[in-house]
C-alpha cells in the first residue's frame, strides 16, 4: 500500500497529498490547474462589504452602541431586581393575609366553645358544625 503512494509521487513529481502541493503559478492558463491563485482587485466585491469603513467616525459609532447597550442592560437588571422585590412583597401579604384569616377562625371557634354563650353551645346544630370546622383544619 506504501508502495502506491511511492510510485504515484514519482509519476507525478509532486507530492500526493494536495496539502503539501505548492501552488502553481499565476500566469498558469490551464484550465485543467485548479486552485491556482488568483490576482487580487482591490475594489470589494459585495456591498457590505464595501461599506465597511475603519476610521475615527465609525469607532466612535461603535463606542456609542456599546454605551447603550451596556446602559440597557444595567437598567434591565434593575428592573429585574425591582420585580422580584415586588414578588417577594406580595407573597409576604398573601402569607400575612393567611395567618390573619387562621387566627380569626380559631377566634371564631374559641368563642363557640366559651362557657358563657347563651344556650350552653349544646345544640345539635352547633355540635355539627364545630366537627366540620375541626375537619377543615
Amino acid at each position: 500500500f506504501f508502495f502506491f503512494f511511492v510510485r504515484q509521487r514519482e509519476r507525478w513529481r509532486k507530492p500526493v497529498l494536495r496539502r503539501l502541493q505548492p501552488p502553481p503559478p499565476v500566469n498558469d492558463m490551464n484550465p485543467y490547474n485548479v486552485f491556482r491563485p488568483r490576482e487580487k482587485a482591490y475594489k470589494l466585491h459585495t456591498r457590505r462589504m464595501q461599506r465597511r469603513e475603519n476610521n475615527v467616525q465609525s469607532f466612535e459609532k461603535l463606542r456609542q452602541v456599546r454605551n447603550n447597550l451596556d446602559q440597557a442592560k444595567t437598567i434591565l437588571a434593575a428592573l429585574i431586581k425591582r420585580e422580584e422585590k415586588k414578588r417577594e412583597l406580595f407573597d409576604g401579604e398573601i402569607a400575612l393575609q393567611r395567618i390573619q384569616m387562621k387566627y380569626k377562625h380559631d377566634m371564631e371557634l374559641l368563642e363557640d366553645f366559651s362557657p358563657g354563650k347563651v344556650g350552653g353551645g349544646s345544640s345539635e346544630e352547633e355540635y355539627l358544625y364545630s366537627d366540620d370546622a375541626a375537619a377543615c383544619r
